[in-house]
């Protein structure tokens, strides 16, 4: 995702699966659901924390880090491609903090920028496949998501 950053509302995962996530299906205790599934509950606990933030006041809850890795987790899952300053958009935070924050991502080995292919004054961000694989557990094992 090259331009602006889209609502929370237009934020849903996609219905393609990828290809590294686990495929196994079933139902119960231990099933596996592909990596669309998973981003669908990463997009819907987006939407919900942006509405609580919208009632209650985002002061209250400072979180970018997780805030910006929810939003690569879900554009990971559509192919979107998201800028270093479309992130910090997306995870409501000045951009010096989100700045911050991504080099913490970095450090951690969570995320990853790349620059643009056309144009080089834009670095993209997404998730390494540390990122991706502890997402994928996350939210396969979170209870009530």
């Amino acid at each position: 995702m090259l331009g602006e950053p889209e609502s929370p509302r237009q934020m849903g995962a996609s219905d393609r699966s990828d290809a590294a996530a686990p495929e196994r299906r079933g139902s119960g205790e231990g099933a596996v659901v592909s990596r669309a599934q998973l981003a669908a509950r990463a997009a819907a606990v987006l939407k919900a924390r942006r509405l609580r933030n919208g009632l209650l006041g985002r002061a209250l809850f400072g979180e970018p880090a997780w805030d910006m890795l929810l939003s690569l987790y879900v554009a990971a899952s559509s192919g979107s491609k998201v800028s270093v300053s479309g992130l910090a958009d997306w995870s409501e935070c000045p951009h010096t903090t989100g700045l911050r924050w991504l080099q913490v991502l970095e450090a951690e080995r969570l995320a990853k920028r790349t620059p643009h292919p056309a144009d080089k004054r834009i670095s993209l961000v997404e998730l390494t496949s540390e990122g991706l694989a502890a997402l994928d557990q996350f939210f396969s094992q979170a209870p009530g998501i």
